[in-house]
């Protein structure tokens, strides 16, 4: 399991004292979007997951073996909301150690920036957005450089003589 991985997660969930105001939609889209500026500026990402088209957004595909592994070593506590969420409590001051500056400066600006100001639907609604969203089926798993970087056009003349003369 990726070190970097685990501290994320756990630091994520300590910076969000109230977890009424925290969850899992917004947890994995705060890791999708800090991936997804890490894929631009250094051509990796820091969780290393992968992510699947979900009803409410992407999903780190191994995010629930990374809370239960926390759960497990008594770094954070999971509660169910009154709504069905999830609601996470950090119990221990996370590692941070094995993360780069970069990491976690990228990290906490996104933390901070939904936690403070999406409600759990309106960042959900804004990865619906995406064009590459839109093109995949539930489950199928999302291409990050593509989500983030590539931007789909038109295909041209050009690019059809191209082809065809290949």
């Amino acid at each position: 399991m990726n070190d970097k991985y685990i501290s994320a997660v756990h630091f994520v969930i300590d910076k969000c004292k109230d977890p009424y105001k925290l969850g899992s939609i917004k947890l994995n889209k705060i890791l999708l979007f800090t991936d997804g500026i890490l894929l631009m500026k250094t051509n990796k990402t820091l969780t290393g997951d992968t992510y699947i088209k979900k009803q409410r957004g992407p999903v780190p595909k191994n995010i629930s073996a990374i809370l239960n592994k926390l759960e497990s070593e008594n770094l954070i506590s999971i509660r169910k909301g009154n709504d069905n969420t999830k609601l996470f409590f950090s119990l221990k001051e996370p590692y941070i150690s094995n993360l780069t500056s970069v990491e976690i400066d990228v990290l906490l600006s996104i933390t901070m920036d939904i936690y403070n100001n999406y409600k759990a639907k309106e960042i959900s609604d804004i990865t619906h957005k995406n064009k590459l969203w839109k093109l995949l089926d539930l489950d199928e798993e999302i291409d990050l450089y593509s989500y983030f970087i590539a931007k789909p056009s038109e295909i041209s003349k050009e690019d059809v003589n191209w082809a065809l003369n290949i």
